[in-house]
């Protein structure tokens, strides 16, 4: 197993991190000499005792941002450390048009289906099994409820995406 590394921060302690990650924090002066470190989270020394396995002789290290950038206020004494903001959620991207047509396709394909399905097992008194909200729909409305309302959605979202395809199309 790699050494695992702990930066100590006043009383409490960050990590543990992976040597790739630490050194990485070192040569971006996220963790300088100033800093009290160790490899079990407990016994901690300066990082200046080990700087030259840190930071060989010829290594880059970026310049420490302002004191106005630092990530919080520090006690005097207490070590430098700048935190990452943090990450913004992923923006989804809205569905496009093809998106509303496919989908539209796919619910009035699946309610013509469904009713031709319960059409023929009316017709030849089969035993029908479909989920509760399908058979709920069933129930009330019929057959042709069902077709009404999946074929209905199906039209509402192929109009839709079309519509939404005319409106991107460049008029001349």
């Amino acid at each position: 197993m790699s050494k695992q590394y702990f930066v100590h921060l006043g009383d409490s302690v960050a990590g543990p991190f992976p040597p790739e990650k630490f050194l990485f924090a070192v040569r971006k002066s996220l963790v300088t000499k100033e800093h009290l470190i160790s490899y079990d989270g407990k016994n901690s020394f300066p990082a200046a005792n080990i700087w030259n396995e840190l930071a060989p002789p010829g290594t880059v290290i970026e310049p420490a941002p302002p004191m106005e950038e630092q990530a919080a206020p520090r006690a005097p004494g207490m070590p430098l450390i700048k935190t990452l903001p943090p990450r913004a959620p992923p923006q989804e991207k809205p569905a496009g048009p093809w998106a509303s047509i496919g989908w539209g396709i796919v619910l009035l394909v699946a309610g013509i289906g469904i009713f031709l399905w319960l059409n023929h097992a009316e017709q030849n008194g089969g035993v029908v099994r479909l989920p509760l909200w399908l058979m709920a729909i069933y129930a009330f409305l019929s057959k042709w409820g069902v077709l009404a309302i999946l074929g209905g959605l199906g039209l509402f979202g192929i109009f839709h995406g079309v519509r939404e395809l005319l409106a991107k199309t460049p008029t001349s």
